[in-house]
């Protein structure tokens, strides 16, 4: 006779997941440290089992992304341009703060859509450089949700390291500074990031690397720009209606 689960049993199973869970996503999280790996193993058919699918931890990142406001320096150009359009509160008969959540919230979303649709000329631009006779598509993909799931990881990692400098004492005010340096090193790191991934991920020399980082950089810089002005068209549109 079979004897009903316990909470002992319900308890070892979920012991058990989160082992299962935590050691796939270390193996995931040292993998894309060291860019072009995870990538690599995908397209060797050695990454199931051992690490995340690519497409659920893009979207776990990209989740945690824009749950921070999209990281510190995105955060704070949306609350700046804001108060730049916003109207009295007391002729508008509502709460300030519900207001501003609410229309943050939708541009936010906006440009969440934005980054999802930026997988799409990233890939494809990559694709071109992946040799002829090799799969390029999927890959290329790969690579791409790769390089997006390190972009906004490391947005939250800058955005926690922001928050809790300003949190000291002595460093009101450096919100400017800070929002400026965050974006500098956040694109900087990911420029590098694309360089070495794309010398390990396709085996190229360092010149092709180069060029095609900084051209698949400025392409993702220029869809981010491009999703933030929608987000902030979208914010302007509410605020008048």
């Amino acid at each position: 006779m079979n004897r009903a689960p316990t909470l002992g049993t319900l308890l070892r199973e979920v012991y058990q997941e989160l082992i299962h869970l935590d050691s796939r996503l270390w193996r995931t999280m040292a993998a894309l440290l060291r860019p072009g790996e995870a990538a690599v193993l995908w397209t060797r058919g050695l990454s199931e089992g051992v690490l995340l699918p690519p497409f659920r931890l893009y979207l776990i990142a990209s989740g945690l992304f824009f749950l921070t406001g999209g990281g510190l320096w995105m955060s704070e150009a949306v609350a700046t341009t804001m108060e730049e359009m916003l109207p009295d509160a007391g002729e508008l008969g509502v709460r300030l703060e519900a207001l501003r959540a609410a229309v943050t919230a939708r541009a936010l979303g906006w440009v969440a859509l934005i980054r999802m649709v930026s997988l799409v000329p990233v890939a494809l631009l990559l694709a071109l450089f992946i040799r002829r006779g090799q799969p390029r598509i999927a890959p290329a993909f790969v690579f791409a949700m790769n390089y997006f799931t390190v972009a906004f990881s490391l947005a939250v990692f800058l955005s926690f390291a922001g928050w809790c400098l300003l949190a000291w004492p002595g460093t009101a005010g450096w919100e400017p500074w800070l929002n400026q340096a965050s974006m500098v090193v956040e694109r900087t790191l990911l420029l590098v990031w694309l360089v070495l991934g794309i010398r390990r991920f396709l085996d190229r020399g360092w010149l092709l690397s180069v060029s095609g980082a900084m051209l698949l950089a400025l392409v993702d810089l220029v869809m981010l720009v491009v999703g933030f002005g929608i987000g902030v068209g979208m914010m302007g549109e509410l605020l008048h209606h």
